[in-house]
């Protein structure tokens, strides 16, 4: 889950919320550190723009969970609105 740290909007600057689910689209409207999560959330953005269905950032012993939505960051084509947040 993109969540340990505060994330920076390109046009907003500074912004605390965590992701849930996004389109490759709407994660562009961030700026993540390229020695932290950047790379991260690059792959998965970039996997999914390339045809594949889903991809995710999360814990590996959180796998089922990830694939339901309920836990980390999960990237896809069909999100409505174009990204969602936990709450």
């Amino acid at each position: 889950m993109i969540s340990d740290w505060v994330i920076r909007r390109k046009d907003v600057g500074l912004f605390g919320a965590y992701i849930r689910c996004a389109t490759p689209e709407a994660m562009d409207q961030f700026d993540f550190a390229s020695g932290s999560m950047g790379p991260k959330v690059e792959s998965v953005v970039e996997f999914v723009r390339n045809g594949g269905k889903m991809a995710a950032i999360g814990s590996l012993d959180q796998a089922a969970e990830i694939l339901t939505s309920d836990s980390g960051t999960v990237i896809r084509q069909d999100v409505a609105g174009g990204i969602s947040y936990y709450e």
